[in-house]
């Protein structure tokens, strides 16, 4: 039996569950660079639609098919950069763990009841190091927090 607070949870397994990537053919590097060439491509686009809208309405209703294909190209890019987002979240919420693997730091604690989870908390990885008990498959996991 575990007690924090006013919360009481009976003996039983408690799972941390966390999002993993394998490092296999440098999918985290291949990631980056088209985070960073979406990235580009949407600066391009703002910078183009900027200059648009400070021209003169003329100018502007000379220019309104090509305006509206860079507000649709605009819509795209944002779109793909929250969908890479949302798979790849930046480095700073990464950290590198083993056999290849990265992790993401933020995590949750839930039980198992009725083939079902229940979220009870979260957690925040510090860091993983090699185990003391000489297998090499034992790894500790330091948490930072537990809430």
């Amino acid at each position: 039996e575990a007690r924090r607070n006013d919360v009481i949870l009976p003996a039983e397994r408690v799972f941390f569950m966390t999002a993993c990537w394998c490092e296999d053919e440098n999918i985290i590097e291949k990631e980056q660079k088209f985070k960073l060439k979406t990235d580009k491509s949407l600066d391009y686009v703002n910078r183009k639609l900027h200059e648009w809208d400070s021209k003169s309405w003329a100018d502007w209703l000379k220019n309104i098919r090509r305006y509206t294909i860079f507000q649709q190209h605009r819509r795209k890019l944002a779109r793909q950069r929250q969908e890479l987002d949302d798979a790849f979240p930046p480095n700073e919420r990464l950290m590198k763990g083993i056999n290849n693997m990265w992790f993401l730091k933020e995590g949750v604690i839930a039980v198992k009841r009725s083939d079902q989870y229940h979220w009870i908390g979260t957690f925040t990885f510090r860091d993983i190091q090699p185990g003391l008990s000489g297998n090499d498959r034992s790894h500790s996991v330091q948490s930072e927090s537990c809430s």
